[in-house]
């Protein structure tokens, strides 16, 4: 994982307008495993309680708030084209963190690649919690929800494995994925030298996510 995060920094910084490099680690749950009770991802403080809510239409108050407190976003645009759900997590009526998960093909803007997602397989992307809240476990517990969630509320018994990805840099997100239950199955790499391309590693990634099978078998 060091090695991998020091080569991800050096070549970063190597980063030119001829010279593009990016890399993702995927992670996958087993949803085989037997789940904690949901009640241990619902968060309560000393000054009021943080709230998950989830939602999966246009309509939705949710995303309207979600939209103006995050405008660069085409979050409407991503719900209209269906297949998705997005969790948030409120506190004060404000909303603090959130996180989409779809079932269907994405792109993945790291790699300029469309992921397949497969039978039995969902994924997670998209994911922030507010600076002010970090360093809480509300990453995690977030993760947490949307396992429960989709193990024993939307289709129950239908999903394999949920999959999620992380740059190697980002120590913080790693950190929760792992603390969430994940383990890592596939690196990929995007290489873009002029206008040659190259992507490292989406063989393993597509024939884990086109898969039917038990994950991390």
């Amino acid at each position: 994982m060091l090695q991998g995060s020091i080569f991800h920094r050096i070549v970063k910084k190597l980063n030119s307008p001829g010279l593009q490099y990016q890399s993702l680690i995927f992670f996958a749950y087993d949803m085989k495993k037997t789940l904690e009770p949901a009640g241990k991802y619902v968060l309560s403080r000393t000054n009021g309680a943080l709230e998950f809510h989830a939602f999966d239409s246009t309509l939705d108050p949710l995303l309207t708030k979600l939209c103006v407190k995050y405008p660069d976003k085409r979050f409407y645009r991503r719900m209209k084209h269906g297949y998705q759900h997005c969790y948030v997590l409120i506190d004060k009526n404000e909303i603090v963190a959130y996180a989409w998960v779809t079932t269907s093909t994405c792109y993945v803007s790291e790699l300029d690649f469309m992921l397949p997602i497969g039978l039995g397989r969902f994924y997670i992307y998209d994911c922030f919690v507010d600076e002010a809240f970090r360093g809480r476990g509300l990453y995690q517990a977030l993760l947490g929800k949307i396992i429960a969630d989709y193990a024993t509320l939307r289709w129950p018994g239908q999903f394999t494995a949920a999959c999620i990805a992380a740059e190697p840099g980002n120590i913080a997100s790693i950190r929760g994925i792992r603390r969430a239950g994940f383990k890592e199955f596939a690196r990929a790499r995007y290489i873009q030298i002029g206008k040659a391309t190259r992507l490292y590693g989406v063989n393993t990634l597509v024939s884990f996510m086109n898969s039917t099978a038990d994950p991390l078998r």
